[in-house]
């Protein structure tokens, strides 16, 4: 008698979507003077990028630079709060101290 091959099962359900279902999909609406200028900025790019990529380029900058912006703004205000912090520490060493033994007499 000759082995009989085996079955492989049916999947079940809707097929997964991405790769390995690692990267669901998003959806989104955009009015069409936004999709145009999408798509003009994805054609003056090199390797002319699909919509999905392009946005997902465009979403990437969009995110660096308000990091960009939020590191700039902790430097400001890091420095800004030093410096007025160092006029405030001068006028104190400019003031005599007082001993304990001058407050007795």
């Amino acid at each position: 008698m000759s082995k009989s091959t085996p079955v492989k099962p049916k999947n079940r359900g809707r097929p997964k979507t991405g790769v390995d279902n690692r990267d669901p999909i998003v959806g989104i609406r955009m009015p069409p003077e936004m999709r145009r200028a999408v798509e003009g900025w994805a054609s003056n790019q090199d390797d002319k990028p699909s919509l999905s990529e392009a946005l997902r380029r465009l979403v990437e900058r969009g995110l660096m630079a308000a990091r960009t912006d939020a590191q700039v703004e902790l430097r400001a205000s890091a420095l800004k709060r030093a410096l007025s912090s160092e006029p405030a520490k001068a006028s104190t060493r400019a003031q005599p101290r007082r001993s304990a033994k001058n407050d007795r007499t």
